[in-house]
């Protein structure tokens, strides 16, 4: 007992470790752009339209100050890790919103395929192991390791494309998205409540049945 704890604590710790070299590392790479240029990212984009040039570069001066964008980088690494912690992860241009409240906001769809991904990953690798080790270097075991092989080999992001090409354009025989056009209005709706965010279950509790098969077709190829 004592052996698993500690082993439990070194492995935390050398997250840590890890999670702190490779951050350290990431922001020391950002440096290399201007000052000024990283203070946009802090601004909605729509914010620009309303300003005038002296504005402008008032307002960029102020950002560039209040997140010590001029800073020595262990100054301004220090400032951004204790923001991390602090809940304060910065604004996302991209999302046009607060870093964490669009993670936050995006979780339950990340849960649920992962959820579902390990319902059907996890049987089907231990099963697919014990008969490749019953049958030792028959067609059983050649065929899993050649599986094997070419599934670890290809990137994902191309089997995506190819199994989107093949069973969404031409098949069809999955929905793109996470749920039919025609059920978006009633998941924002008053009498249709998102306790988990996982539209499957979500849909159950709500007795809606319809919305959890809907929510398992369009997960079907992700998964």
């Amino acid at each position: 007992m004592t052996r698993l704890i500690s082993s439990l604590i070194k492995r935390v710790l050398s997250l840590i470790l890890t999670l702190f070299i490779i951050t350290a590392v990431l922001y020391a790479t950002v440096l290399f752009t201007p000052a000024e240029t990283r203070a946009t990212l802090f601004m909605p984009r729509n914010i620009f339209a309303h300003m005038t040039d002296e504005q402008y570069q008032n307002h960029i001066e102020n950002i560039i100050e209040q997140y010590h964008l001029n800073d020595p980088y262990p100054v301004q690494y220090y400032h951004w890790i204790t923001s991390l912690i602090k809940g304060n992860w910065g604004y996302s241009p991209t999302l046009q919103q607060d870093v964490l409240a669009g993670i936050i906001q995006r979780t339950p769809v990340t849960a649920e395929l992962t959820l579902f991904s390990l319902l059907i990953f996890i049987p089907f690798g231990l099963i697919s192991g014990v008969v490749a080790a019953a049958k030792e270097k028959k067609l059983g075991d050649h065929s899993f390791r050649f599986a094997a092989s070419i599934a670890t080999s290809l990137p994902p992001f191309i089997l995506a494309l190819l199994l989107m090409v093949i069973f969404y354009v031409d098949l069809y025989w999955f929905a793109p998205g996470r749920s039919s056009f025609n059920l978006n209005t009633l998941l924002t709706r008053e009498g249709f409540h998102l306790y988990t965010g996982l539209l499957t279950v979500d849909g159950l509790i709500n007795r809606r049945p319809d919305i959890t098969i809907d929510a398992l077709r369009h997960l079907a190829m992700p998964v």
